[in-house]
């Protein structure tokens, strides 16, 4: 009985704990996703948003050596590359059509 108990406890925990966590990870998306100075590092969609994985020691070392104004323009250039490859796929398939 004591494990039959123990056990309904568990799966309730474990769903509100994820449904805790999924939510803190919404809320931490949608804060981060409109940052000027490190929004690349979540700006593409997947399988895309692996581009960004290259660029955050490139912001990382220039948060240390730049003003915050240039910090600014680079992320959104580096948004700007990690938008081309989804660009061109999108255009491919809109030209198949």
């Amino acid at each position: 009985m004591i494990i039959a108990v123990l056990s309904n406890v568990y799966i309730d925990m474990i769903s509100k704990i994820d449904a805790d966590y999924h939510a803190s990870l919404v809320i931490t998306y949608n804060r981060m996703k409109d940052d000027s100075k490190y929004g690349i590092l979540i700006f593409g969609c997947p399988p895309f948003n692996i581009i960004s994985f290259f660029f955050w020691p490139i912001l990382v070392i220039l948060h240390f050596c730049l003003k915050e104004s240039t910090i600014k323009a680079l992320n959104q250039f580096f948004c700007m590359i990690a938008h081309i490859p989804m660009a061109c796929f999108l255009f491919a398939i809109f030209m198949l059509f």
